[in-house]
């Protein structure tokens, strides 16, 4: 029979680690990296100059050529991350610092976009972040484990460069594929 008490304190428990944890994955959630697929990049380049941008942010990304987002991001950039809450990115050079982070620790990360969606000064987007990693997450060891999960988000254009990026994953996701989610219990036939 299910004891509701210690039920109740394992998912607490459960629940502090995936918090602790989820703040060490900000450094290495960068899913901003996002490969641009080629339907997607065709599209963005008869449409619109804002997706163009967007695509060519993902490219400078994904490639690790941090120097070329000071011509596709305001210097005042901001990041905002519901899965990364102890994260604050306010500046196109904390952003650099951050990508540079993440890249030491998942060096083969990208995200292949799948959908752009553009509404004003704002475009949004969907994609898959694939990504190994090869060293440290604060704490925990390298794992050596590939992530494959969804990502979401919106990009604020303004005066022509990218100005905010609201973004957010699954991080039970993450932490399912990574073998640090607790193992879930089957009940017991009493």
């Amino acid at each position: 029979m299910w004891d509701a008490e210690k039920g109740l304190q394992r998912g607490v428990d459960s629940t502090m680690n995936i918090r602790r944890i989820g703040q060490v994955w900000a450094i290495a959630a960068a899913v901003v990296l996002f490969a641009g697929g080629g339907d997607v990049r065709a599209q963005a380049q008869k449409d619109s100059p804002n997706k163009l941008l967007v695509q060519q942010f993902t490219e400078a990304c994904n490639t690790k050529k941090f120097a070329r987002l000071g011509e596709l991001v305001n210097k005042g950039f901001k990041r905002h991350c519901q899965a990364t809450p102890a994260v604050t990115v306010s500046s196109l050079d904390e952003f650099v610092e951050f990508l540079s982070a993440d890249a030491s620790t998942f060096p083969d990360a990208v995200v292949a976009m799948s959908q752009l969606i553009e509404e004003g000064d704002r475009v949004a987007f969907w994609g898959t972040f694939t990504g190994t990693q090869k060293a440290p997450l604060g704490p925990l060891p390298a794992s050596m484990k590939k992530v494959v999960l969804d990502v979401s988000g919106v990009f604020r254009i303004e005066s022509g460069k990218i100005a905010e990026l609201w973004i957010t994953w699954d991080n039970m996701a993450v932490f399912t594929q990574l073998e640090l989610a607790p193992a879930e219990e089957k009940p017991r036939n009493e």
